[in-house]
């Protein structure tokens, strides 16, 4: 059901919507520096050194929820040369919207040779 107005001009959101901007939120409060205020932030900064440091586990939570599904995984940064070479970026298709996507393209079978 999508969101409905009122007659006072007020949009009534579906829980669908809800749970979606509710994962984004907490996505964004996951990727927020640290404050008072923000006990989600994975985030600190190490002054000795000037790095930004992240939690890897907050990290993870935040790549699961941006994909329900997706199985817990050890995470590696790369420099951005080092990612556009990589020839393999498709995904370990544990979270629940790749494993129908791969589903799907299984019943399809190979493409056909042009």
């Amino acid at each position: 059901m999508e969101g409905k107005n009122s007659n006072y001009g007020i949009v009534i959101k579906n829980c669908k919507e809800c749970r979606e901007e509710n994962r984004l939120f907490e996505i964004k409060k996951i990727l927020e520096w640290r404050a008072e205020s923000n006990y989600l932030s994975a985030l600190a900064f190490d002054k000795n050194t000037g790095e930004i440091l992240v939690n890897k586990d907050s990290l993870m939570r935040a790549i699961q929820l941006a994909n329900p599904g997706q199985a817990y995984r050890n995470i590696r940064l790369v420099e951005h040369e080092e990612y556009k070479v990589l020839k393999d970026k498709t995904s370990d298709y544990t979270s629940w919207d790749e494993k129908v996507r791969k589903e799907k393209m299984a019943h399809k079978g190979p493409l056909p040779a042009i």
